[in-house]
């Protein structure tokens, strides 16, 4: 299947270019207590902090400064996104929730961490215009049947209002008022000029989300290698024991059939060799 492209590319590539020698710091993991430090060794350049206490999650530093996110009692988890369940984009970037995170901030933040966007304005025309009743793609395509040259002229109209669009899209209130002229009107309604939603989240919020993304995941990463590490001390504890208690009872299995052996042997009146010794096994030091 085919991954969607992402839409930031650009940003997450920059994210990923500044912070590529990043490493994790914990400060603090004392149940959901917790502080957390990325940063490039030797500066504080493009450096933050994540710090987790019941309920709470807040993100301060070089960049991704002064968010707090409040939702579940362990917030690390509520970032969590598993290896299994997390969809990416084709660049391998990770598909964030940032309209469900930003319900968690705490505050009335929402409009301030959205600003006007061009590319949100001009796929509200474009996908205005590939539903139009005249001027979608497919009704094109059936006026081309019955009259060529007028699927042409509706062609023309079609890429000017897209040329336009673009030439408008540079501030929200030239968008808005490009929407409200009489030309735009037939096509686009009269509600679009105030009800579209023209803006999306700002760099400095996509920057936090992908900041909280990168030490949620290192720190999982840290707990695993932990774990891993146990578990490898503990088998060599436990297994060279668990050998030991086998070779035992495999010994002693042959010396209970030995004596079985023997006896019926010494029964028939056969005398067997007495076994041979073996060596004492070397000790493990």
């Amino acid at each position: 299947m085919t991954k969607p492209t992402n839409p930031y590319a650009e940003a997450y590539a920059g994210f990923l270019r500044q912070t590529a020698e990043h490493e994790l710091v914990v400060l603090r993991d004392n149940g959901v207590y917790r502080h957390l430090r990325l940063r490039k060794p030797g500066t504080r350049i493009w450096s933050w902090d994540v710090v987790t206490w019941p309920g709470h999650l807040v993100t301060c530093g070089d960049i991704a400064d002064g968010y707090m996110f409040a939702r579940k009692h362990d917030m690390i988890e509520f970032f969590h996104l598993p290896s299994g369940r997390c969809d990416t984009y084709s660049d391998g970037a990770p598909r964030l929730g940032f309209r469900y995170w930003a319900e968690k901030l705490c505050g009335d933040r929402s409009a301030e961490i959205k600003e006007y966007a061009p590319d949100v304005f001009l796929q509200h025309v474009h996908d205005t215009l590939h539903e139009h009743q005249t001027l979608s793609e497919e009704a094109i395509a059936e006026i081309r049947q019955d009259d060529p040259a007028e699927a042409d002229r509706v062609v023309q109209r079609r890429e000017l209002l897209l040329d336009n669009a673009k030439l408008h899209a540079e501030t929200e209130h030239e968008a808005r008022e490009w929407l409200q002229q009489s030309e735009q009107l037939d096509v686009f309604g009269e509600d679009a000029g105030w009800e579209w939603d023209l803006k999306d989240y700002d760099i400095h919020f996509r920057y936090a989300c992908y900041c909280i993304d990168l030490a949620v995941r290192l720190y999982h990463e840290t707990e695993v290698r932990a774990q891993v590490s146990t578990v490898v001390k503990l088998a060599r504890k436990v297994i060279p024991r668990k050998l030991k208690a086998v070779d035992l009872g495999r010994r002693w299995k042959e010396r209970v059939a030995v004596r079985k052996v023997r006896s019926a042997a010494a029964r028939v009146g056969i005398k067997l060799l007495p076994s041979p010794r073996r060596p004492p096994p070397k000790s493990q030091e």
